[in-house]
């Protein structure tokens, strides 16, 4: 018996995290910051899939983990366009040096 129901995405303007409840013990997280997008697609399969619009978010990285997917989501190409735009905002932008005075 599959737990995806308890798989979890959060988007923010500054990175991605999927949450992944794989047992009752056992959770892996995952984060990318949105500049280390390299490429986002969707792939929605199926009859059922297009008719309701459901299907699979790919996202590209530089990162440790190259590949994020996200599976069965409602409205991939809406999901790909959110993550886009902002990658244009803010992905290239890098975080502003953090100065001590000693």
């Amino acid at each position: 018996m599959g737990t995806y129901y308890l798989h979890m995405q959060i988007i923010t303007n500054v990175r991605i995290v999927d949450v992944n409840q794989v047992s009752l013990l056992h959770r892996e997280v995952s984060e990318l910051n949105i500049s280390n997008v390299q490429d986002v697609s969707s792939e929605i399969t199926g009859v059922l899939g297009t008719m309701l619009t459901y299907g699979d978010v790919l996202v590209q990285t530089a990162g440790v983990q190259q590949k994020f997917v996200f599976e069965k989501v409602a409205h991939p190409e809406s999901i790909k366009k959110l993550l886009l735009d902002l990658y244009e905002k803010n992905g290239n932008k890098q975080a502003p040096a953090v100065q001590q005075k000693a």
